[in-house]
């Protein structure tokens, strides 16, 4: 790195797994960084997994930018007392890292730039308060402990969301024992939830469903998971009047197993689109019933909808 004689560097990534005792390659990977920095970095990838369960602090050189545009890391942590500001950053994705308020306060305060945020195996955050006007893609992928010293079902945490300028939303992976609500996305165009949890209660997550489709009722473009269909269907078996919020996608992708009584959760959610246009299925399972592929196709044409089978991968 000393040796390297131009005087800025566009990409640089580090990865590395180390040995609790392994000292003296953590002040390389700071020396690494700032000399990273002093050359206006661009894009940075950092990876650096500890054996001790004592993640990699972040340095302030870094965390306080001028040139980074695009950063992501991993397996890392910020300290209590960093400040994060980052006036070029458009994308950053964070993995495997505990969260803040206060650490997102200042990311929405310090990147005016930023266009795509990405948290993924995240935790800690109850207010995700996203109002920076150029942000327009938020993506939360599997909600748990950093250190996986916590099991979620014994700690339920509950965090709101408000992203008002954000376009493309994907909520999706594991979410066991969390609940969130979308205050404000009135921007939404595309919002894609396929995440999972565990089930604590059918009508409890008829409760949840209901306000976060009404949450998402904007979006034109809208995916749901497989267990939003069986919650609907299987109060529809017990009461055939359960009304859903009106939504306004107009292409609605639901990855579902057909059965023959996820058609009463599937017709249900199509009545409450009235502007729908097209309609893809994605089986979860390879081997689900061939019977209801021709039995749907009846069932459509009451919707006037295009429907679409996508290919298994």
């Amino acid at each position: 790195m000393r040796l390297h004689r131009c005087s800025n560097i566009k990409e640089f990534s580090l990865e590395f797994v180390l040995n609790h005792d392994d000292v003296s390659t953590i002040s390389k990977i700071d020396k690494w960084l700032e000399i990273a920095v002093n050359k206006n970095v661009k894009d940075l990838c950092l990876k650096v997994w500890v054996s001790n369960e004592q993640p990699y602090t972040l340095p302030q050189v870094l965390c306080s930018n001028s040139s980074l545009v695009g950063l992501n890391c991993k397996y890392c942590k910020l300290s209590e007392n960093c400040v994060l500001n980052w006036p070029s950053l458009k994308s950053l994705t964070l993995t495997n890292l505990l969260l803040w308020d206060e650490n997102i306060k200042q990311i929405s305060s310090g990147c005016p730039q930023l266009e795509s945020l990405e948290l993924s195996e995240f935790c800690g955050l109850h207010h995700l308060h996203i109002t920076s006007p150029k942000c327009m893609r938020l993506l939360l992928i599997d909600h748990r402990h950093p250190l996986n010293d916590s099991d979620p079902l014994d700690n339920h945490c509950f965090f709101d969301i408000i992203a008002p300028f954000v376009q493309h939303l994907e909520i999706s992976g594991a979410f066991h024992g969390v609940k969130f609500r979308l205050r404000d996305i009135s921007s939404l165009v595309h919002a894609d939830l396929n995440f999972h949890n565990h089930t604590w209660g059918v009508t409890n997550d008829l409760i949840d469903i209901k306000d976060i489709l009404a949450d998402v009722r904007c979006a034109s473009e809208l995916t749901v998971p497989s267990w939003f269909i069986e919650v609907i269907s299987k109060l529809m078996l017990e009461n055939a009047d359960l009304p859903l919020p009106l939504l306004e996608c107009k292409r609605l992708t639901i990855n579902s197993f057909i059965t023959k009584c996820s058609f009463l959760g599937i017709g249900n959610l199509l009545n409450s689109t009235p502007y729908l246009e097209n309609l893809t299925l994605l089986p979860e399972q390879v081997c689900f019933q061939l019977i209801s592929c021709f039995e749907i196709f009846w069932f459509l044409p009451l919707f006037n909808i295009f429907l679409m089978f996508a290919p298994f991968s």
